[in-house]
């Protein structure tokens, strides 16, 4: 990660991307904005998942030059993704269907 940092910081277009995550699942990032936002903030820690060509501490404030780098790729300890259970969502959708109890609240 910090040699992709240093190799984008000699990029020409490095301006007009001021921050990169790196993800497993291109696909579902760009799926939605949701999903970008729940992949690079869930799947990264700011101590040690962050990035930037020039790194540098000063009075205990990091900082870097654009763009900022995030490791936004599944780690070892992670839970893995939640996969979702055909036969659990049509109970689910039939407890909200109406004269269910759960209509009107989900």
């Amino acid at each position: 990660m910090e040699s992709l940092a240093e190799a984008l910081a000699v990029w020409p277009g490095r301006e007009a991307f001021p921050l990169i995550a790196v993800a497993d699942d291109a696909d579902f990032c760009a799926a939605g904005l949701d999903n970008f936002l729940w992949v690079a903030f869930t799947r990264s820690d700011p101590a040690t998942d962050v990035y930037g060509a020039s790194a540098a501490t000063r009075a205990r404030h990091w900082s870097c030059e654009a763009p900022l780098v995030i490791d936004a790729r599944l780690k070892p300890f992670h839970a893995p993704p939640l996969e979702e259970d055909a036969a659990v969502i049509r109970k689910v959708e039939a407890l909200a269907a109406p004269g269910g109890p759960l209509h009107n609240y989900l």
